[in-house]
């Protein structure tokens, strides 16, 4: 269950990866920030929701413990990626960087 709930958050990584190429290069330019980017969350929102409705039963939870479980799984593996992305000296140099840098 669990290597199957892995390969489900790597498809959404690729799927919010994409959507941020997306935000940047084709929706920014046109709508600005602002609703680009909010543009951008819903979207992705709407993404995974999508995903993991359509993946829940190939995953196998057997009961609510077991989904939250993948749930609290995918939760900290966003918060690692994250962490780990923006302590990377390529993305802490740009102006995307959530972190305040010296």
């Amino acid at each position: 269950m669990y290597k199957r709930a892995l390969m489900v958050w790597l498809a959404i990584l690729v799927l919010a990866s994409v959507n941020g190429a997306v935000r940047d290069f084709g929706l920014m330019p046109v709508l600005g920030n602002t609703i680009a980017r909010a543009l951008s969350t819903i979207l992705l929102c709407a993404l995974v929701l999508l995903v993991t409705w359509s993946a829940i039963g190939w995953i196998g939870p057997t009961d609510g413990r077991q989904a939250l479980s993948v749930g609290v799984m995918w939760l900290l593996l966003t918060l690692t990626f994250d962490s780990s992305s923006a302590t990377m000296p390529s993305v802490r140099r740009g102006r995307r960087s959530w972190r305040t840098t010296t």
